[in-house]
């Protein structure tokens, strides 16, 4: 009898220990991992060790690899995670994207968050490519998210080729195939809406009046469609009243949102009443402070007016809330040449080019004029050849380098 209790005791003995050392190592790994969460939620450096856990730990090489990209240690982590990339694991996969993006190597990033299916950061390292003037780069990105995220994918995409790589027909080709695979898609009519605004200023006005029609039919209250429809009207030589009635349409479905009185002060400044023009400028930013091309409308119609004090006025205010637009500091630049402010406007301009992602002749153009008219010969010289470079064969280039040579 006291032998059978002896050995189930040893027994029980004996497993409560191996239970012990189990919840010992379980509290800590679970401690270690709590601590880890706390540091990369909050990035309290006193939250966790810089030491690695129990090799039992599952997620030690993930929390490590956060950690190191907290830490701006990209090379560092992807180090760490060298053997779960190689195993597949999908959040290794992605983070091994994030620290590439860090690195500035955006084709592998691309690749390893498309393997990990990973597609959160495609559109905002896509816009940093453009940034940095990696262009191709940023293109590959956006294609990508077309593929993946196709209806999502397709503005971001044909914004980009029509903004930054001026390709038009590409552009209408994305549209035109995403129109025809999607005919059911909730955002068909902004589509139809951006293939109108590309084809007007093309030039082809029918065909863009007819892509703004098809928009109002699906989404009536679509403001942009009635804006680019009004546009059309006006180039059309419609009565201005006609062209009004029109944009009050934007107004009506959107009448917080500014984009219908931005249009009546872009007419209105075409009708040279600019004192109009300015007050619905006014009213539009009011509602929408954060468009930022429309502080340059504004500021440039104060500007025809010879109301030069008020367009600088309008131009400062925008790069306090847009400190980093070279759209602003360029047209800053001539306000300050029409104001007589030779060194403010040198500084500008050189500041407009500083912050160029891809050439610009019309800046280079600027320069050179603003040079000439300080008496800085040498700097305008250069200025029209860089000109040159962007565009051999422009005539105010080539007549620039001769006076200044």
């Amino acid at each position: 009898m006291w032998i059978g209790s002896k050995r189930s005791f040893i027994i029980f003995f004996i497993t409560s220990i191996f239970l012990i050392i189990i919840w010992h190592d379980t509290v800590s790994v679970n401690t270690w991992s709590v601590r880890c969460l706390k540091y990369i939620l909050g990035n309290n450096k006193e939250a966790v060790e810089v030491t690695m856990p129990s090799s039992e730990h599952d997620l030690a090489v993930i929390c490590m690899a956060r950690i190191a990209l907290l830490n701006e240690q990209p090379e560092e982590a992807i180090l760490l995670l060298g053997t779960e990339v190689g195993n597949g694991n999908l959040t290794a996969l992605s983070i091994q994207g994030q620290a590439l993006e860090e690195l500035g190597d955006y084709p592998g990033a691309l690749k390893y968050w498309l393997l990990a299916q990973d597609y959160r950061y495609l559109l905002s390292t896509a816009k940093i490519a453009t940034d940095q003037g990696h262009l191709e780069d940023a293109l590959e990105i956006y294609q990508a998210f077309n593929v993946v995220k196709p209806e999502n994918g397709i503005m971001p995409l044909t914004k980009f080729l029509v903004d930054i790589y001026k390709d038009h027909p590409a552009a209408i080709v994305v549209l035109q195939q995403g129109l025809a695979k999607y005919p059911h898609s909730s955002i068909r009519a902004r589509w139809l809406v951006q293939l109108g605004d590309i084809l007007r200023s093309d030039g082809n006005l029918k065909e863009a009046e007819s892509s703004y029609q098809k928009a109002i039919k699906e989404k009536p209250n679509l403001p942009e469609a009635y804006i680019g429809l009004g546009w059309i009207q006006y180039e059309q030589g419609k009565r201005l009243d006609i062209v009004v009635k029109t944009f009050q349409f934007a107004i009506d479905n959107a009448p917080q949102q500014g984009i219908g009185y931005f249009a009546l002060g872009q007419l209105y400044t075409r009708e040279n009443e600019y004192k109009k023009a300015d007050s619905l400028f006014d009213m539009a930013l009011e509602l929408n402070p954060n468009a930022r091309w429309w502080y340059i409308e504004r500021g440039n119609a104060a500007r025809k007016t010879r109301n030069i004090s008020q367009a600088i006025d309008v131009y400062k205010e925008a790069l306090m809330r847009f400190p980093d637009y070279a759209p602003v500091f360029f047209e800053l630049s001539l306000a300050y040449k029409l104001n007589d402010q030779p060194g403010e406007a040198k500084q500008t301009i050189e500041k407009a080019i500083e912050l160029l992602v891809v050439p610009n002749i019309l800046y280079c153009l600027r320069a050179g004029n603003i040079y000439e008219w300080t008496g800085d010969y040498t700097n305008a010289l250069h200025a029209y050849q860089e000109a040159l470079l962007i565009d051999p064969y422009s005539i105010k280039a080539s007549e620039g380098v001769e006076r200044n040579e």
